[in-house]
């Protein structure tokens, strides 16, 4: 009598569910016969409808961005600023400030950072003839298309500007969507000699004509390439049997020079709970020109100090050799 009941309580819950979804379906089933056969009678409109649905999508696919990843405003862009080579840093920093005007007084900017030294453009450092400004926009509620502080805007309207500048080549630099993958958004090629030549005039060359023809594309934009092979160098001739004679260590003569003219690691030490190096170097009123090397003092092993003037030759060079 228990399982008898059981039964007749699972048939009674089974129709109930039966019941609730064929209510549900059947509406649900005529509508659709419904519109089938509205469809199969009207077959021309149909065909019209499925073509114009078709050109819409091909409409909206053609109108999107063709890049592997379409630019997004972050918020940020860089300038990257390169001065000739040869130049002293104190140039460099004031074509950054003739930069930081210039994007500060552009709408939307809220406030720009100059870091003179590095190059942004192929990621190397302790340059003194190239610098980069990051530019940190104002809150995207305070900017919008049509009033000139969009990215995009801001893009052409600064590179427009910064050209006119004379003392550097600036370039707005776009950061890549994707953190990590560079500093701009684009693509970057290596250029080498295949026949083990160390023929760097010839490698300029090529490197010059690639850009040449890839800015005369349509699709590509602001080609640029930081190597020169015309570099401003300083020939130091040093008479080894005079050093020897006045005993003065050729190693430390070499030393000397590094030091004064480029730099040199001494220590670090610890201030304010930070890390800070220490370098030695000449100030820059004192090796601005050939002849202050000549004023330049190396210890000698018997401790005097001799000016380098007595035994070493400077002469001008420009290039390589």
């Amino acid at each position: 009598m228990r399982c008898g009941c059981g039964l007749r309580f699972l048939q009674i819950s089974a129709n109930f569910f039966y019941r609730g979804f064929n209510r549900v379906y059947d509406p649900v089933e005529r509508g659709y016969v419904r519109l089938v056969g509205g469809m199969a009678r009207r077959g021309a409109v149909m065909v019209v409808l499925a073509i114009v649905l078709a050109g819409v999508g091909v409409w909206g696919i053609a109108r999107l961005p063709t890049a592997f990843i379409p630019i997004e405003d972050q918020g940020y862009f860089i300038v990257a600023v390169q001065l000739p080579d040869g130049a002293a840093l104190g140039r460099t920093q004031h074509a950054l400030d003739e930069v930081s005007k210039a994007v500060l007084a552009a709408p939307g900017v809220d406030h720009a950072v100059a870091i003179a030294g590095i190059s942004p453009l192929d990621n190397s450092a302790s340059l003194q003839n190239a610098g980069a400004v990051y530019v940190v926009l104002k809150d995207w509620s305070q900017r919008g298309a049509g009033t000139g502080a969009d990215l995009r805007s801001l893009y052409f309207t600064l590179q427009g500007a910064l050209d006119k500048l004379p003392d550097a080549n600036c370039l707005v630099i776009i950061p890549p969507p994707i953190q990590g993958i560079g500093n701009a958004s684009g693509f970057t090629m290596q250029v080498e000699l295949r026949d083990g030549g160390f023929d760097y005039a010839k490698l300029e060359r090529l490197t010059r004509t690639i850009v040449t023809d890839g800015a005369s594309q349509s699709a590509l934009q602001h080609l640029n390439t930081t190597f020169r092979s015309s570099v401003p160098q300083l020939e130091v001739l040093v008479d080894r049997v005079k050093a020897e004679t006045l005993n003065v260590a050729v190693g430390d003569i070499f030393n000397v020079l590094g030091a004064y003219v480029g730099s040199s690691y001494v220590n670090q030490f610890n201030e304010f709970g930070r890390t800070f190096q220490v370098y030695v170097q000449a100030d820059a009123k004192y090796r601005l020109r050939p002849e202050d090397i000549e004023k330049l003092y190396v210890r000698s092993q018997d401790n005097n100090m001799v000016p380098l003037g007595r035994w070493c030759g400077c002469a001008k060079w420009l290039g390589r050799r």
